[in-house]
């Protein structure tokens, strides 16, 4: 089913004319969610790479109209079941989706919560905060969100405080538009 929900965004991402680099975040983000995996090889690898290719798909069929969580839910569902893929895994999978964003929906399971963390990891080793700065966006605002997502696990936390600081001091230094 990996290959199929990658394949699924990939059509929708070039038939979308999206100019934001979201194969590049997914890539980025299953970096990280191997990088999880080894601390915490009980989940479920499968439904972690399928969560990570669906996470964002609502973000590009919808845009701004929606929440994406909701928005890529509702994609990841509609195309999992005309794929007959596994019940309880549709479920698991529908879950990481809704709670990746820990807004209104909290992380709840082992697999929720690496994929709330790698999408935020992701983002502090890319160019996120930069684009949202040329965009004329609040990079600050979601640099802090995404180092309070971490909270999730600590160590990850610790390790990527570096990075995090680093990021702070860019973004405060930044040209402004």
């Amino acid at each position: 089913m990996i290959e199929k929900a990658k394949k699924h965004f990939m059509e929708v991402y070039e038939e979308s004319g999206c100019k934001r680099n979201y194969p590049e975040h997914i890539h980025e983000m299953i970096k990280w969610i191997e990088k999880l995996l080894k601390q915490y090889p009980e989940a479920d690898k499968e439904v972690l790479l399928v969560s990570a290719w669906l996470h964002d798909i609502g973000d590009i069929l919808e845009g701004d109209r929606v929440d994406h969580a909701i928005s890529s839910e509702k994609e990841a569902r509609r195309f999992l079941e005309e794929n007959n893929y596994e019940k309880g895994k549709l479920r698991r999978v529908a879950q990481c989706i809704r709670a990746h964003r820990n807004t209104d929906v909290a992380p709840e399971t082992t697999e929720d919560k690496i994929i709330v963390v790698s999408d935020s990891a992701s983002h502090m080793t890319m160019s996120v905060y930069i684009r949202r700065l040329n965009e004329g966006l609040d990079a600050l605002s979601k640099l802090e969100r995404d180092y309070a997502d971490f909270d999730l696990f600590p160590e990850v936390k610790e390790e990527l405080k570096p990075v995090y600081n680093a990021w702070k001091q860019l973004i405060n230094v930044y040209p402004k538009l």
